[in-house]
């Protein structure tokens, strides 16, 4: 009898401490969510004023709440990728690959990497995986017909833009893709076509000017060429090529003072990012024995390099 009631008590009290235990539960993931949501909050401002290095500390942070969701992974993939840490970025796209295999997003962005490395199958692989995972993803081809490109194989480049531009009339990047290619053929009047159309869907694309500014300077019309320079270098200030080959235009104009201040600038910006990307890459070594590198921002899959047009 007495046993009985022992027996009844201990399930009685298994049952209610079961029961605060999940109380408990709910309420750790309640704030766990609301801790997440407001570590997100301060990525994405952080990602938008450009701070890489907090990104990737307050990600970090996420993933440790939250080491399950393939989002996070892939955000900061997107900012080592973003400060050329290829290593890194390959390894957070892989574990949101590992997560999410069917992460289209995940795999083109990886295929981005391996393009930078110069890995051409590993980056046409990946970005096949997207399309085969998602055949209406506009990125994936626009980035595959890039690697191309860079092959030397210009049709199958051509058919990857087009079949871009199909999916999504409105992506620039394909239309300023596609123009480079026409522009490695030398038919100049086609590059011109799909720069100009690049501009149009995105009035703030700096390199489809830089890049007609290159194809009007083949075409010997060197005030359009410096037009378009100018822009680019309205639109990014920074812009190294634009003032280098902007100084090539006037040259050929015999503007040789003009020219001159434009090679001085080209010069002392390109000397600037050697500095910045030394420290960096001297931070990044002085750090790397410390625990995980941090966040990164919203998905928001880089496209593929734009501006390959080598200097006159």
């Amino acid at each position: 009898m007495d046993s009985n009631k022992n027996t009844a008590l201990i399930k009685y009290q298994h049952k209610t401490l079961t029961k605060v235990s999940n109380q408990l539960s709910i309420t750790d993931k309640l704030t766990s969510k609301k801790r997440i949501e407001k570590l997100l909050e301060l990525v994405f401002e952080r990602y938008e004023e450009g701070n890489y290095k907090e990104v990737i500390e307050l990600i970090t942070k996420v993933i440790g709440i939250n080491p399950k969701d393939a989002n996070n992974y892939y955000n900061r993939g997107v900012v080592y990728g973003n400060l050329k840490k290829h290593k890194e970025a390959i390894s957070d796209y892989t574990k949101a690959i590992e997560i999410n295999p069917e992460y289209a997003p995940a795999y083109s962005n990886r295929g981005i990497v391996y393009h930078d490395l110069k890995d051409y199958q590993k980056a046409i692989s990946d970005y096949g995986k997207a399309i085969e995972i998602n055949p209406e993803y506009a990125p994936a081809y626009s980035n595959r017909g890039s690697v191309h490109d860079d092959l030397g194989e210009y049709q199958k480049a051509i058919s990857d833009y087009a079949k871009a531009i199909e999916i999504n009339p409105e992506y620039a990047p394909a239309y300023g893709n596609r123009g480079n290619t026409y522009n490695n053929l030398e038919d100049y009047e086609k590059a011109i076509s799909d720069y100009t159309k690049a501009i149009e869907v995105n009035p703030k694309y700096a390199n489809a000017y830089h890049n007609r500014g290159f194809a009007y300077d083949d075409l010997k019309e060197y005030q359009k060429a410096i037009s378009d320079y100018t822009k680019a270098i309205e639109i990014n200030p920074k812009y190294a090529n634009a003032y280098h080959n902007r100084g090539v235009a006037y040259q050929k104009l015999g503007n040789h003072e003009q020219a001159n201040k434009d090679f001085a600038k080209s010069k002392q910006l390109k000397e600037q990012q050697e500095k910045e990307k030394f420290h960096q890459e001297m931070l990044r070594k002085a750090t790397h024995q410390e625990t995980p590198t941090l966040p990164a921002p919203p998905p928001t899959p880089p496209s593929s390099p734009q501006n390959k047009l080598p200097n006159p």
